[in-house]
């Protein structure tokens, strides 16, 4: 009987250690992929909920261990894309939660005209990114911070102010800038307010931060360099590629690497890419695997990497996914092949997995109408990043093209990216054209720039294209 007490009090003993509610919950394992790549403490929503922003890899175990040592278990314990994602822990009673949702966007979203400026994760729960009040239709002061979860029936997940009837400009207070989710909000409460001196016309940056208390900023964007380029062992279709400059800070190459290093310069300003982020320094960038990658730099947040391009696909908007094989890469930033168009709704976009994380793209002029009602010319076939969404920044394909096998050609050789359905024909030398204006650079075989090039090998830079040249 004695026996039996004790093994029916350790039972008891367990499951009210398992029932307990922690103090504290901190995450570790190999799925964490941050910046800081440590553990990650959780944020304390309220007794027995926490909850904690973090960058995680696909089919990686993610250990939950409470502030007395205590190790929770959970089957759903990775995620299964690379990626952001918000991870909520409950401790209700015997059924502990683990929930992970993999977030797709995070913005700063203008209330009145809907306009969302998405923000880069730049590591350790903090998200950047570019704002222009002066690219506003309306410049109504109010916006709210949005987050997108991947195909989700284009919801918005609201957060705003901890004081919700705060409905005044900033106050000089750090609490007027703290942020909690708002589950239900509407298109204006709860809301935070600009202050006017940001309506200058320029852009500036805004900086969420999610770990300890949760908050927001704004601050000036630095300098960005007029141009900005890679050299090094892992390049494969050149010596030196001057990066495509997409938007007003953004530095874009989609290029076949080997496994190698990557030098980055802007003139005599050597770089290098970091845990996520672009900064000063001489530091190679390493290239474990051949394969195409993209390369993007981003100075206004700070946000730079490297990541590997899996696939481009044909993606058919009715039928919730792609059409067809991938498209083949070609060379040169250039994908093509052929793709099965289906004989039904003609609204289709661009997919593209890079590092397994999928990228939408869609109509970065025109939507909603086919080619021949554009009136657009080629331009109605320029493509542009574009947030996950069912039905919007469409193309349409002509009723001549459904339920044909048809070749298609997505070019990202410039900083005008298209597509056409046309079939690739591969360019020689001598179709190789050259801004005669574009200015001459010449760099050493380390990739630093030269002003006065004197005896010796060097890389002659025009535009996108680049040589090697002796100089006598």
């Amino acid at each position: 009987m004695k026996h039996s007490l004790l093994f029916s009090a350790a039972i008891l003993a367990a499951s009210s250690a398992w029932a307990a509610q922690p103090a504290s919950v901190i995450l570790s394992g190999d799925a964490l992929a941050d910046s800081e790549s440590g553990p990650v403490e959780c944020t304390k929503i309220s007794d027995g909920y926490f909850q904690a922003f973090a960058e995680l890899k696909a089919g990686q175990p993610l250990t939950v261990k409470g502030g007395d040592g205590t190790v929770y278990t959970f089957n759903n314990a990775q995620s299964n894309l690379n990626g952001v994602y918000k991870i909520d822990l409950k401790f209700n009673g015997d059924n502990p939660t683990l929930d992970l949702k993999q977030i797709k966007h995070l913005m700063m979203k203008h209330c009145w005209t809907g306009t969302n400026f998405i923000l880069d994760y730049v590591g350790n729960g903090t998200w950047a990114g570019a704002f222009n009040w002066s690219n506003l239709s309306n410049q109504d002061d109010r916006y709210q911070i949005a987050m997108r979860y991947p195909r989700d029936d284009d919801n918005y997940h609201k957060w705003g102010p901890v004081n919700t009837g705060n409905d005044a400009k900033p106050d000089g207070t750090a609490e007027y800038f703290y942020l909690k989710e708002a589950p239900g909000a509407s298109q204006w409460d709860p809301k935070w307010k600009i202050d006017d001196k940001y309506k200058d016309g320029k852009s500036h940056l805004v900086v969420v931060t999610m770990r300890g208390t949760y908050t927001h900023s704004i601050a000036e964007i630095g300098e960005i360099p007029a141009s900005f380029t890679v050299t090094g062992s892992a390049l494969t279709e050149g010596t030196s590629f001057n990066l495509n400059k997409v938007d007003d800070y953004t530095y874009e190459l989609f290029t076949k690497l080997k496994e190698g290093e990557l030098k980055f310069n802007s003139g005599n300003t050597e770089y290098t890419i970091a845990k996520g982020k672009i900064a000063a320094g001489a530091d190679a960038v390493n290239v474990a695997k051949d394969g195409v990658y993209c390369i993007n730099v981003n100075f206004a947040s700070g946000a730079a990497s490297v990541k590997e391009v899996n696939s481009l696909k044909y993606y058919h908007l009715s039928s919730f996914g792609p059409k067809g094989e991938s498209l083949e890469y070609k060379g040169n930033g250039v994908w093509s092949g052929n793709v099965d168009i289906p004989d039904a709704d003609d609204r289709y976009r661009l997919e593209m997995y890079i590092d397994g994380d999928i990228q939408q793209w869609g109509a970065k002029n025109a939507t909603g109408k086919k080619p021949s009602e554009a009136n657009i010319g080629d331009s109605y076939f320029e493509i542009k990043r574009v947030p996950w969404t069912f039905w919007n920044n469409e193309f349409k394909i002509e009723n001549s093209q459904k339920g044909t096998n048809t070749p298609l050609t997505v070019k990202f050789d410039s900083p005008t990216y298209t597509h056409s359905f046309t079939s690739y024909v591969a360019s020689g030398i001598e179709d190789i054209t050259v801004d005669e204006n574009a200015p001459v650079e010449y760099y050493n075989l380390q990739g630093v720039r030269v002003e006065n090039p004197e005896n010796g090998l060097y890389i002659r830079r025009q535009g996108n294209k680049a040589t090697k040249v002796l100089v006598k």
